[in-house]
């Protein structure tokens, strides 16, 4: 599909009924997460850290981490497909964007200081520069560190990307040329 899902992201449908209020006015901050369950996209409040579901996916496919990139178009990490996938966080429409190219296991995406998208992988350890035109993954480094359950974040503040891994409960700030994770 050629819409522009970007104008869609504040589109509220203004019924207050919990389901599909991405930006009704009285929602506060948000984000969004995939119950893979039952296969919904989720508003979460970060007030309460109540989800409520927004649309149902038309797949089974599992995506442990979203992000919105700076254009604000909403990307999942697909791992049953090891691919990136384009979400329509209104209707959850699903667009193939394509293979990582790599074998991975691709547990958190987050955007780059420019209209890509960076990922951490926790089967190999190791820090991703992802193409969001073709979805193909360009290794970066090792991180040196062993992942388990782990996610990612881009600080404009810091100019940098942090990763939570849940083996440890630590914090880690990844170099973004090299890959290495420091604590």
């Amino acid at each position: 599909s050629d819409r522009d899902w970007s104008s869609d992201v504040c589109s509220a449908d203004l019924d207050y009924d919990d389901i599909g209020d991405i930006c009704d006015d009285h929602i506060a901050l948000w984000l969004l997460s995939v119950d893979n369950t039952h296969h919904q996209l989720l508003r979460v409040d970060t007030d309460t850290g109540k989800g409520v579901p927004v649309c149902q996916l038309d797949t089974t496919d599992k995506y442990p981490s979203l992000t919105f990139n700076r254009l604000g178009d909403l990307y999942g990490s697909n791992n049953d497909q090891d691919r990136l996938d384009k979400i329509d966080p209104c209707t959850c429409e699903i667009l193939e964007v394509g293979s990582y190219g790599i074998e991975s296991n691709v547990v958190g995406i987050t955007s780059d200081k420019g209209f890509n998208l960076y990922g951490v992988d926790n089967i190999q350890d190791i820090l991703l520069a992802i193409d969001v035109g073709f979805g193909t993954a360009t290794l970066i480094g090792e991180l040196v560190i062993e992942l388990e359950a782990s996610g990612a974040t881009w600080s404009d503040e810091d100019q940098a990307i942090y990763a939570i891994n849940t083996s440890d409960d630590a914090l880690y700030l990844l170099d973004s040329v090299g890959g290495t994770a420091s604590f």
